[in-house]
């Protein structure tokens, strides 16, 4: 699909995902045969986000629950 991830096999199969990114098919399809093979593009690859993570606090004395 050119407007999302979505791979199919088909071109007709495409045309009907296509609806629900609310566009008409006939736009999308322009050139293509009913049988032939249609493949998705690659999808844009995003940086990882990175997380800082604190160990938890051992409590200080016997007893002592506050963390």
């Amino acid at each position: 699909c050119p407007h999302c991830t979505y791979s199919v096999a088909v071109a007709h199969a495409l045309k009907d995902h296509v609806k629900l990114h609310g566009i008409d098919s006939a736009s999308t399809d322009e050139g293509v045969n009913e049988k032939e093979t249609v493949e998705a593009p690659k999808p844009l690859k995003r940086p990882a986000t990175k997380i800082a993570v604190s160990p938890p606090k051992k409590p200080s004395a016997e007893g002592d629950t506050t963390v």
